[in-house]
């Protein structure tokens, strides 16, 4: 029914003090390879599958080339 546009493979969590995670810094850098280190996918609805996010993917989805 609902599933992830964007999924991000971490091999680490940050958590803060309290044990809580720091979802904050996450929505900050958001689903741009440019900022994030880590393993991006998105879900590709023509093909019904997650896909690697890459530079030029994600251009394409900012432009309007891609559409989710």
């Amino acid at each position: 029914y609902a599933r992830p546009v964007f999924i991000r493979l971490m091999s680490s969590m940050d958590m803060t003090a309290t044990f809580k995670l720091r979802k904050v810094d996450l929505q900050k850098e958001g689903y741009d390879p440019n900022r994030v280190k880590d393993k991006l996918y998105y879900f590709d609805p023509k093909l019904n599958k997650y896909v690697t996010l890459g530079p030029e993917e994600y251009e394409k989805i900012v432009s309007g080339k891609i559409r989710l």
